[in-house]
């Protein structure tokens, strides 16, 4: 049974519930596989090369869930300053990324112009900075401890608004 207007299932309540699971779990598969990366990125580059294709499936996974979790906690009047403010933090993050990697990078490569040692500088780069991602993977389960209470926050907040935005003239009362 769907409800009116969301196209969302009713009889699966627990799905919202498994989505934090399912993006904790995501983030630990996308954590491993950034150090299998940084393995084969040190002994056998083709494998490393071929990974990407992996990759882009796991985020794919990731991207769907952060959506529909910030959908699901954030009451209706507020989605789209949520979404907003995700594409945001995100853009202000990742952007610049590369630029501090490569800043890294330079760094550690130091004066030297030659390529190997602009490769070793690289693959320091990545080894040191592995922490970020387990780091992001430690506050995904972190958000399993408040999640179900936000998705209850938002939903309570929904009932009430849905009494407030029915027209006032010529509406159905409750």
């Amino acid at each position: 049974k769907l409800e009116s207007g969301t196209g969302v299932c009713a009889c699966l309540p627990s799905l919202d519930l498994a989505l934090p699971i399912i993006f904790a779990i995501l983030s630990a598969g996308q954590t491993s596989h950034f150090v299998i990366q940084l393995i084969m990125l040190t002994t056998n580059f083709p494998i490393f090369m071929s990974m990407f294709f992996v990759e882009g499936l796991i985020d794919t996974g990731v991207s769907l869930s952060i959506i529909k979790m910030i959908l699901a906690i954030t009451p209706a009047r507020q989605r789209s300053s949520a979404l907003t403010m995700r594409r945001l933090l995100y853009s202000v993050t990742v952007v610049p990324a590369p630029q501090i990697l490569a800043a890294i990078s330079d760094y550690l490569r130091g004066d030297s112009i030659a390529p190997a040692d602009r490769l070793v500088a690289l693959q320091k780069t990545f080894l040191y900075t592995w922490g970020i991602p387990l780091s992001s993977t430690a506050l995904c389960f972190v958000q399993l401890r408040f999640y179900k209470g936000d998705l209850m926050c938002a939903k309570k907040i929904n009932e009430t608004e849905k009494g407030e935005t029915s027209p006032l003239i010529g509406g159905k009362s409750d």
